[in-house]
């Protein structure tokens, strides 16, 4: 499996049904990797701001992880601008070195889970940076 992958494959926004999906990216290491990234097309999303419409789990193949939740509506950017590509990140966890400093954890592969509340029109691209 590559350090990449989209879904769908050609990376262009479609429906979704509601569902759980799982993607696994690998051919990295801890030497060449800093963060595991998500990146979600929003098109079309549910008006409802205050409703999660996805939760995303980020997860390293040697263990450490984050959860993340989004919402329907129209997302802002700082400059408060639509935001029509949402990034979530983890980092490659930190280990001691056994000398009083740290390392990064061993890893070579991840998964991300998205689990999709109610259909949206969407694209992901999971990538280890």
């Amino acid at each position: 499996m590559p350090r990449t992958t989209k879904y769908p494959s050609d990376g262009v926004p479609v429906l979704i049904p509601a569902g759980t999906y799982e993607y696994n990216v690998n051919g990295f290491n801890s030497n060449n990797t800093s963060f595991l990234v998500i990146a979600i097309e929003r098109v079309a999303w549910p008006l409802t701001t205050s409703d999660v419409v996805m939760r995303v789990t980020l997860l390293w193949n040697t263990g450490g992880g984050a959860s993340f939740t989004t919402t329907g509506g129209l997302a802002l950017d700082r400059n408060g601008q639509p935001l029509l590509t949402q990034r979530f990140r983890v980092g490659v966890p930190n280990v001691s070195d056994g000398n009083g400093g740290k390392v990064k954890k061993p890893v070579s592969a991840a998964t991300a889970t998205v689990e999709i509340l109610e259909a949206l029109t969407t694209a992901f691209t999971v990538t280890a940076e």
